[in-house]
């Protein structure tokens, strides 16, 4: 039986990755600081004072200032979104989305009941018109986006696009959530300065709240997220943390803060979105070999994500259903839409495997394609 390739994971390869010094981290606090540990209750919602110390100097240093007391720890990006969720809305509220969004936060907000409607966007990010039409229309609690590399599209916003983004909420009184927990893995070939949205370019707001992770640049296996914003809205998160986290997460807090403490993080991360550049060039080279008629596809500006738009009248979902039976996993794009979903989309994960195995999924990806389209 051949070996399925999957195109469906989110993380970069192992082999980009520094499992080693996870490893070494991991046995220093466990062996070396032990008794920190025990000693390190929840008695803190906000969480580890000095993990928040350190991500706070590391946000300075890319010119994002911020206060230990505008930030908390959260166990994932994705209880981030939920912890937001719970404390600033409550069923039946609406939310706006980019058009499409992250499929995991629209399952989150469906759960917590919320009625979530998209907006539409383009290639420099959310369309400044409709979101305002959407928030006279609608009256949202927040709008949930993802201006640094959001998923599924690896699109980066305009940092126009981004101000005006705020400039609306802020006059209209309606909370901006923004996840930057993508944003390292920009490519240096699109590290365009001043043009493009970065967390760095940031103008403050008390109608903005971030999050932000390593989970998806430098440190899968630790989950730990942040949240930063007005000193007011941390200490209502950290009243809901208390009663919906009984067992916080002090361990992959103390791991963290070992990392931060030893290890050139940037470096790391630079070399995860080098690899990741290099994956995804040869992804998209292989489907230009194909000549798969109808595909089409932008150019991603950073992580390991490629959106595609099959040809008309090919289902996504049905396409997965025909790339399995070939050996290949892929992600049906249905998923990412809040709204009207553009079922001719999927998405590929270039950053998993080596050249010659991409090379056997992108042939297997082509072989399920063409299946359908022999069809029409």
């Amino acid at each position: 039986m051949q070996e399925l390739i999957s195109f469906a994971e989110e993380f970069p390869s192992d082999d980009l990755l520094p499992l080693e010094t996870v490893r070494e981290a991991a046995a220093h606090v466990l062996i070396g600081s032990s008794d920190e540990l025990l000693r390190n209750k929840s008695d803190c919602a906000e969480g580890f004072m000095p993990l928040r110390i350190k991500l706070c100097a590391r946000l300075g240093a890319r010119g994002q200032q911020t206060d230990p007391r505008q930030m908390m720890i959260a166990s994932c990006p994705l209880r981030a979104i939920d912890l937001l969720g719970r404390t600033v809305t409550v069923p039946g509220d609406v939310v706006l989305v980019e058009n499409p969004a992250c499929a995991m936060a629209l399952s989150l907000f469906n759960l917590l009941g919320l009625r979530v409607i998209a907006v539409d966007c383009d290639e420099h990010g959310m369309i400044a018109d409709e979101l305002d039409r959407h928030i006279r229309q609608f009256h949202p609690k927040f709008i949930y986006i993802a201006p640094a590399l959001g998923a599924p599209a690896g699109r980066i916003w305009s940092l126009a696009r981004r101000n005006e983004a705020v400039d609306l909420c802020s006059r209209s009184g309606v909370l901006m959530i923004e996840d930057d927990s993508r944003e390292g893995l920009k490519y240096q070939r699109r590290r365009v300065p001043g043009e493009w949205y970065s967390p760095a370019a940031k103008t403050d707001s008390e109608w903005v709240v971030s999050i932000g992770a390593l989970t998806r640049t430098a440190a899968p296996a630790l989950k730990t997220g942040w949240i930063t914003g007005p000193e007011a809205i941390i200490r209502m998160l950290a009243q809901t943390k208390r009663v919906v986290d009984a067992w916080p997460d002090e361990l992959e807090q103390l791991i963290l803060d070992s990392i931060l403490e030893n290890t050139n993080l940037d470096a790391v991360i630079d070399r995860v979105a080098e690899g990741s550049d290099l994956r995804m060039r040869e992804l998209e080279r292989l489907l230009r070999l194909e000549a798969l008629d109808g595909l089409s596809w932008h150019t991603p500006q950073g992580g390991a994500s490629l959106w595609l738009k099959l040809p008309e009248g090919l289902d996504g979902e049905a396409l997965l259903k025909a790339a399995m039976r070939q050996g290949v996993a892929i992600t049906s794009g249905a998923r990412f839409f809040a709204g009207a979903q553009q079922r001719n989309t999927v998405r590929l994960n270039a950053g998993i495997w080596d050249d010659v195995e991409t090379a056997v999924g992108v042939s297997r990806f082509a072989s399920a394609v063409r299946e359908f389209l022999a069809r029409c």
